[in-house]
């Protein structure tokens, strides 16, 4: 609805988006306690969301990455560590505020390379991409030139536009417990964790989240030697304080398992998972934008900018089930016993219709086999394609999976897999917006009182009002009709004839 008001407003508009790669390598030695590396199966590394600060025309982004290193020993057995390292990285930042602004990373691991340097040494080289966001606040502020004395004078046109606004990340750290009976003689080969996210939604100045932590643990019998694998859901439900959020946002979190502490104690399987919640809301909000104006007496040379303002799309998080098959000779599995899989999506296609969404790539699953008396890591792509709901044509988001359940049925192998996806969606909405007036005096109008005129096909109040250099309102109270919209076509609907005051 337009309006006839003097009225600034503060928008958000995205300064930065760009998508860069980063190195790290790390390197460890184990404990003497430790079994010696003979064969190094996989290296799966989990990131904590980066904290970051800006300064000096740069971001710096730094958190703590977790290799789960599964290996095989001198004697042939199966054995698994973890260790943890912090990561720090600069990334550079066009046009983007160091007061004020609103910075999202998100970060994903590819080319993940481990090479065993000695008998308790390891050297692990991965990259990160990572998409950085930057948000910055502006003012609709109309600058005028001349005329200043009689500003009070000035006629306005404004009127509304619908614009998201992204609001500050929130995290905190929950600790679970969970126990399961198990044999006393139960070795702890590798444990892992991943969650699954059932409900996310914002209230005032909070944040609501319930989910599930799936923990995977992959354990033998030392009685036996056989490797197997045990799967607990543990229920949690968290409330974060959020002082930006309200009931009328949108809200998604990003739950990553920073520690996954697992004992054996007197017959008892002990979990202490420590979970890191990341989360934040968008929403949208009415903005008053000056769209022209006029100075009685007075000719007006206006400009316009362009601001790339945005509409907020959701902010969630969804599941998906996905499943694939493949010939157990494709993958070289004929004579395998598969013990555990591991999963990543890879997304390759991302498409928005302003409608629908459609996210498609490749279950990248990594399966531990045993092959004769020898363990093995095989790995596998089955393609996936998941679509949804929504309107908006930009998506950001992390996707994960959880949980991948690999089925041996006759001559094939079938993995069943459910996905996580947390997504925050927009859609680019440029918005031309009166940026400055230069006014200058106009020829002097003979007066000669109230004037008659007789409006042409297409003329609105506003185009009159303007015409004569006199505020619409002034014309719709001598007229007796409505100013609220005085831009509006059907301002002067079944109007033969206007007074001109």
């Amino acid at each position: 609805m337009e309006r006839y008001q003097d009225t600034n407003g503060l928008f958000q508009l995205l300064v930065t988006d760009r998508t860069l790669p980063t190195e790290i390598t790390a390197e460890f030695t184990l404990p003497d306690y430790r079994a010696e590396i003979s064969r190094l199966l996989s290296v799966r590394p989990t990131l904590t969301p980066p904290e970051i600060f800006v300064g000096g025309g740069k971001a710096e982004l730094s958190g703590t990455v977790c290799y789960e290193i599964l290996y095989v020993g001198a004697d042939g057995a199966l054995f698994g560590c973890e260790e943890r390292e912090g990561y720090h990285f600069t990334l550079p930042l066009d046009s983007v505020p160091e007061a004020g602004a609103i910075l999202t990373a998100q970060c994903s691991t590819d080319a993940v390379v481990g090479r065993v340097t000695g008998p308790r040494k390891l050297q692990i080289r991965m990259r990160i991409h990572t998409r950085l966001m930057g948000y910055a606040e502006k003012e609709l502020r109309v600058t005028t030139e001349g005329e200043e004395a009689r500003q009070g004078e000035t006629c306005r046109l404004c009127s509304t536009v619908t614009a998201g606004r992204l609001y500050p990340e929130v995290r905190e750290s929950i600790s679970l417990t969970d126990s399961v009976d198990t044999p006393e003689d139960t070795r702890i080969i590798a444990a892992r964790g991943s969650v699954l996210t059932s409900e996310v939604s914002a209230g005032e100045e909070c944040i609501h989240v319930r989910g599930d932590l799936i923990a995977t643990l992959l354990l033998c019998r030392e009685s036996e030697g056989a490797p197997y694998v045990i799967t607990r859901r543990i229920p949690f439900s968290h409330e974060l304080t959020a002082p930006d959020a309200s009931a009328e946002q949108r809200a998604r979190v990003t739950c990553t398992v920073c520690e996954m502490n697992a004992s054996v104690e007197e017959g008892t399987l002990q979990l202490a998972p420590t979970l890191l919640l990341c989360a934040e809301t968008q929403g949208e909000e009415e903005l008053i934008v000056c769209r022209d104006v006029f100075l009685p007496d007075a000719t007006a040379s206006c400009r316009h900018a362009n601001e790339p303002l945005f509409r907020a799309g959701h902010c969630t998080n969804r599941h998906f089930s996905v499943s694939g098959e493949r010939t157990l000779a494709d993958l070289g599995l004929e004579n395998a016993t598969v013990i555990d899989a591991t999963a990543e999506a890879e997304i390759g296609e991302k498409t928005a219709d302003g409608a629908r969404i459609s996210i498609s790539g490749n279950l990248s699953c990594h399966l531990l086999c045993r092959v004769g008396d020898e363990y093995v890591q095989k790995d596998a792509l089955y393609p996936f394609r998941v679509c949804f709901e929504d309107d908006a044509l930009d998506l950001c988001g992390n996707l994960s999976v959880p949980v991948c359940r690999p089925v041996i049925s006759g001559d094939a192998l079938r993995v069943d897999a459910e996905l996580s996806l947390s997504s925050r969606g927009q859609t680019p909405c440029p918005t031309a917006v009166l940026s400055d007036v230069t006014f200058t005096p106009a020829a002097s109008r003979p007066h000669y009182g109230m004037e008659l005129y007789y409006p042409e096909t297409g003329e609105s109040l506003w185009s009159v009002a303007k015409r004569y250099g006199v505020s619409p309102d002034a014309i719709a109270n001598a007229n007796g009709i409505s100013g609220d919209s005085p831009a509006a076509p059907e301002s002067l609907a079944g109007r033969h004839f206007l007074l001109i005051p």
